[in-house]
């Protein structure tokens, strides 16, 4: 579903407030590493002015992102990410956080393409969708990010299926 409705007078702009800072560093994610996937959204709802982090999907909408709220501007879809080089493995996310968490742990350098191919669901809704882009990738070697929950352990089985003969991998025990 989408809030567009909901909001107004919106702003999409670079990464630089100190909240969405702190919350990122509280999350283990460095803000300049965020920075180059994530840019802030504030806007205004029910009269109140509020911010989030945006990350944006393939059908140009945001998903939002802050301590207290996740939601989504404009239409809910996935966000692919794809790599340069032909056949590199997928990594396939439930969410941008969980996205940005994993960069974090590899100690990625910031405005550098990760090595491999990315498809963020932004919702276990979006799970047919991600699967039709994950097959078109076409690269037979899929690494699964998804919650250590009955909803993400469901995800799983959903790409190991639908994946057949690729390569999968579940890293959600592994993952946090």
């Amino acid at each position: 579903t989408s809030d567009t409705a909901v909001f107004q007078d919106v702003e999409i702009k670079p990464l630089q407030h100190p909240a969405l800072r702190g919350y990122l560093t509280s999350r283990a994610i460095p803000p300049p590493l965020a920075s180059a996937w994530v840019e802030e959204a504030h806007y205004t709802h029910d009269g109140r002015r509020f911010f989030a982090l945006a990350f944006k999907n393939r059908s140009g909408g945001h998903e939002l992102r802050n301590q207290y709220y996740k939601g989504c501007l404009g239409h809910k879809d996935i966000t692919l990410l794809p790599c340069a080089s032909a056949g590199a493995p997928v990594r396939v996310y439930e969410g941008f956080m969980d996205f940005l968490s994993d960069l974090a742990s590899m100690t990625m350098k910031p405005n550098i393409p990760p090595p491999f191919s990315v498809v963020v669901l932004n919702s276990a809704a979006m799970r047919e969708a991600g699967l039709a882009v994950v097959r078109e990738l076409g690269a037979a070697e899929a690494h699964l990010y998804f919650d250590n929950d009955r909803a993400g352990q469901e995800l799983a089985v959903f790409f190991r299926e639908g994946l057949g003969e690729w390569s999968v991998t579940d890293h959600s025990r592994d993952y946090v």
